[in-house]
C-alpha cells in the first residue's frame, strides 16, 4: 500500500517541485530581470498596435471615400474586425513558436558550460522534476508576451465579427505548438554545445512535426487516388495545428459546410503528445549526462585529439596567419554526421514519391519546396551567427580570444566567414534539387540558375553579418538571435505590409500608373518577391523573337535583360549593405575591447 501511494503521488511531486519548484522560481526571476525581456515585450506590443492602426486608417480611409451610409459601414466593420484578428491570431501564432524555440534553447547547454549543471544534478530533484522546471521557467516570458496582445485582440470584438471561440483556440493552438518548439529545443539543448544550433532544431524539427500530419494525409490522398479528404485521411489532416487554425479562421468568418471546425480539439491533444514526448527525450539525455559525468563543458575526445593533430601538421604553417579564420573555417558543418544525410535522404524520398504522381514536369511542387526551404535557410542564417561573439562570453573564452594579436576587422571577419560556411550546404542542396528536378527536365529555363544565386546568396551574407553585429552588442546569444531574427521578420516581411497598407491609403488621392509602379519597385529589395520572379519568369513566360524579350511578369514586366540586370544590381546592393554591417561589427568591437578596428 505505501509503495503504491508513493507512486501514485509521482505526478504530484513533479508538478510541484518541477512544474512550479525551485528550478522553475530561479530561471523565471531571472529571465524576468533581463533587459531584452522588456525590450521585446514593448517592441510586440507597438508593433501590434502600429498594424491595427494603420490597417484601421487604411479602412476608414477606404470607407470615406466610398461614401457609405450608416449600415454599410456597420457591415464593413463587421467584415474588418475577423480580417484583423485572423491576422493578429497567426502573427501570434508565428512569434510565439519562434520565441519559444529560443527561450529554452540554453536551458541546458549554458549550464553545461557555465558548470553550473553539476550542482544542479546534485540537488534532490530528479531530472524530470529540472526539464519540466526549466520549461515553464522559460516560457513564462512567452506567456506574458502572449497575454500583452490579449487586450488589442479582445479590443477588435468592439466591431463586432470576432467570436470568443475563434480567440480561445487560436490562442490555445498557438500555446500548444508554441509548447511543442520549445520542448524540442529543450530535448536538443541537453544534446548539443551551442544555443543556435538547439534553437535551430527547435524551429526546423517543430515545423516538421506540425506539417508531418499534412505530409501523411497527401500520401494516403495519393495512394487511394481519393479526389478529397474522407474518413481517416480527414482525421489524420486535423492534428496539423497549421491545419486546424486553417480551419478556425475559415469559420471565423462564416460557417462552410463540410469542414468540421471540431478539429483543433485533436491538434491540441496531438502537441499534447508531442511535448511529453520531447521532455521524456530530454530528460532521459539529462539523465545520461549525469550517469556519465558530463555535466560541464566536453573534452575532446581521443579520435577529435588525433584529427585535430593531423591537421595542425598538414596546416601549421597558415595557422599563425589568422588563428580565428583558421578555427572557424574548420568548424563541424552539422552537429552529428549522420543529419545531413537523413535529411537529403527524406527530403528525395518525399519528392521522389510526389514527382511519381504527379509528373516531373509539374512547377508548382518545386515552387513549394522552394518556399520551404528557403524560408528554414533564412532562419538558419539569422540564427548561426548570433552565436559567434557571445557564444566566446559564454562558454568564457572571450579573453583568450582577445589576447591574439588580431584587429578587430580580422575577428569579426573570421567569425561570418565561418557562418557563411555553415549557411552554403543546405543552398547547395536546395540548388541540386533546382537542377535536377527543374531544369534537366525542362521544366525551368536555363537563366534560373544564374538568377537564384544572385537572390539568394546576398541577402543570406547581410543576415549573416547583421547576426554577427548583433552578437558583438548583446551579451547573450539568445537575444542576438532573437533581435536578428525580429530584424529580418521586420525588413522582409512587415515592412512590406506597411508599404502596402500605405499604398492603399495613399492609392486614394494618387491614382495614376506611374505612381503604382514606383510603390512596386519597392519589391525589388526584397529577396521573397525577386525569388518568385526569377521562378515564374523562368516557368511561365514565352520567348519573343530573341532571347533578350523573355517577360518576367510577377510584379513589374521584366525582360530577361531587364531581370538579369536588377539581379546584379539587387546582389550589389546587398553585397555593400552587408560590407557595412561587417564595418558596424567591426567598430563596436574594438570599442568595447579597445583594440585597433582597421578599415574594413
Amino acid at each position: 500500500m505505501p509503495k503504491l501511494l508513493h507512486k501514485l503521488a509521482r505526478p504530484l511531486r513533479l508538478v510541484d517541485r518541477g512544474a512550479f519548484g525551485p528550478v522553475f522560481q530561479r530561471d523565471a526571476r531571472i529571465a524576468s530581470k533581463r533587459t531584452s525581456a522588456f525590450w521585446i515585450r514593448g517592441l510586440y506590443a507597438l508593433g501590434l498596435i502600429a498594424l491595427t492602426s494603420l490597417i484601421y486608417i487604411a479602412d476608414s480611409m477606404d470607407r470615406r471615400f466610398t461614401y457609405m451610409g450608416p449600415a454599410a459601414t456597420i457591415q464593413q466593420l463587421q467584415r474588418f474586425a475577423p480580417m484583423l484578428g485572423a491576422f493578429y491570431i497567426w502573427f501570434q501564432f508565428g512569434i510565439a513558436c519562434l520565441i519559444a524555440s529560443i527561450l529554452t534553447a540554453g536551458a541546458i547547454c549554458e549550464d553545461r558550460k557555465k558548470g553550473s549543471l553539476s550542482s544542479l544534478l546534485a540537488t534532490p530533484l530528479t531530472p524530470g522534476q529540472i526539464v519540466l522546471g526549466k520549461l515553464t521557467g522559460n516560457l513564462t516570458q512567452l506567456v506574458v508576451i502572449i497575454a500583452v496582445g490579449l487586450p488589442l485582440l479582445l479590443a477588435i470584438r468592439l466591431f463586432g465579427g470576432v467570436s470568443p471561440r475563434f480567440v480561445f483556440t487560436g490562442t490555445l493552438l498557438a500555446l500548444s505548438t508554441a509548447v511543442v518548439h520549445a520542448s524540442i529545443s529543450l530535448a536538443a539543448s541537453a544534446r548539443v554545445r551551442s544555443t543556435t544550433a538547439a534553437a535551430s532544431s527547435g524551429v526546423i524539427s517543430g515545423v516538421l512535426w506540425g506539417l508531418a500530419p499534412m505530409f501523411v494525409t497527401l500520401l494516403l490522398m495519393l495512394s487511394s487516388r481519393r479526389p478529397g479528404l474522407t474518413g481517416f485521411p480527414e482525421f489524420v489532416m486535423s492534428l496539423s495545428p497549421y491545419y486546424s487554425l486553417g480551419v478556425e479562421t475559415i469559420a471565423s468568418f462564416g460557417r462552410v459546410p463540410g469542414l468540421d471546425d471540431t478539429g483543433w480539439i485533436y491538434a491540441v491533444m496531438y502537441n499534447v503528445l508531442g511535448s511529453s514526448f520531447f521532455l521524456w527525450i530530454a530528460t532521459t539525455r539529462l539523465r545520461s549526462l549525469a550517469i556519465a559525468g558530463e555535466t560541464s563543458a566536453p573534452a575532446p575526445t581521443p579520435k577529435a585529439k588525433e584529427k585535430r593533430s593531423a591537421i595542425g601538421l598538414s596546416d601549421a604553417l597558415n595557422v599563425s596567419d589568422n588563428p580565428v579564420r583558421w578555427r572557424e573555417l574548420r568548424q563541424p558543418l552539422f552537429a552529428r554526421k549522420w543529419h545531413p544525410y537523413v535529411f537529403t535522404g527524406a527530403v528525395v524520398a518525399i519528392l521522389s514519391y510526389v514527382y511519381s504522381q504527379v509528373g516531373v514536369a509539374s512547377g508548382e511542387v518545386l515552387t513549394v519546396v522552394s518556399a520551404i526551404l528557403l524560408t528554414l535557410l533564412y532562419f538558419q542564417a539569422s540564427l548561426i551567427a548570433s552565436n559567434s561573439i557571445a557564444g566566446e562570453r559564454e562558454s568564457r573564452s572571450f579573453e583568450v580570444l582577445l589576447t591574439t594579436p588580431l584587429t578587430a576587422r580580422q575577428i569579426i571577419v573570421a567569425k561570418w566567414l565561418g557562418a557563411m560556411r555553415r549557411v552554403l550546404p543546405p543552398f547547395v542542396l536546395y540548388y541540386a534539387l533546382v537542377l535536377v528536378l527543374g531544369i534537366l527536365p525542362g521544366t525551368f529555363a536555363l537563366p534560373l540558375l544564374i538568377h537564384l544565386p544572385l537572390t539568394v546568396l546576398p541577402p543570406l551574407a547581410f543576415l549573416v553579418a547583421t547576426g554577427v553585429w548583433f552578437s558583438v552588442l548583446l551579451r547573450r546569444s539568445t537575444g542576438a538571435a532573437t533581435v536578428n531574427l525580429l530584424f529580418g521578420v521586420a525588413i522582409w516581411i512587415l515592412l512590406p505590409m506597411l508599404v502596402g497598407i500605405t499604398y492603399g491609403m495613399l492609392h486614394q488621392f494618387i491614382g495614376n500608373a506611374q505612381f503604382d509602379d514606383t510603390l512596386s519597385s519597392l519589391l525589388v529589395t526584397n529577396p521573397a518577391p525577386m525569388t518568385l520572379t526569377a521562378l515564374q519568369g523562368a516557368r511561365e513566360s514565352v520567348w519573343g523573337p530573341s532571347a533578350s524579350e523573355r517577360r518576367y511578369h510577377t510584379f513589374l514586366p521584366f525582360s530577361l535583360l531587364t531581370f538579369t540586370l536588377t539581379c546584379l544590381l539587387f546582389a550589389l546592393s546587398y553585397g555593400l549593405f552587408t560590407w557595412l554591417a561587417l564595418r558596424g561589427a567591426s567598430r563596436s568591437l574594438a570599442h568595447r575591447t579597445f583594440r585597433i578596428p582597421a578599415r574594413l
